[in-house]
C-alpha cells in the first residue's frame, strides 16, 4: 500500500520542488516579483499540499483498518483454538505426555 501511495504521489512532490525552488530560489526571485506570480504559485503550492495531505491520510487510514482487521481475525483464531479442549483439537495425535507414561 505505501509503495504505491508514495509511486503515486512523485509528481505532486516534483511539482511542489519546483513550485517550491520558483518562490525560495534567488534566480527566480525578480520574475516571480516582475510578474506578481507569488499568490498564485503559493495558491498552486497550497492546492498541491492537501491534495498529498489527503492521499497521506487515505494511506493511513487503509492502513488502520487493514491492521484491526488482522488483529481481530488473530484474536478470534486466538479465542478459538484455546477455547476447545484439547482431547478435541488433537485427537489425532496423542499428546506427548501421554506418549510418556506409557
Amino acid at each position: 500500500m505505501r509503495y504505491t501511495t508514495e509511486y503515486a504521489l512523485i509528481p505532486a512532490r516534483r511539482r511542489k520542488w519546483i513550485i517550491g525552488k520558483l518562490l525560495a530560489g534567488r534566480v527566480a526571485a525578480a520574475e516571480v516579483r516582475a510578474f506578481t506570480m507569488r499568490g498564485f504559485l503559493l495558491c498552486v503550492h497550497d492546492a498541491v499540499a492537501t491534495a498529498e495531505q489527503d492521499v497521506r491520510l487515505a494511506l493511513a487510514r487503509r492502513q488502520t483498518i487493514t491492521r484491526l482487521v488482522g488483529e481481530a481475525l488473530g484474536g478470534v483464531a486466538s479465542v478459538r483454538r484455546w477455547s476447545t479442549p484439547p482431547s478435541v483439537s488433537c485427537s489425532r495425535w496423542p499428546s506427548p505426555v501421554a506418549a510418556q507414561v506409557k
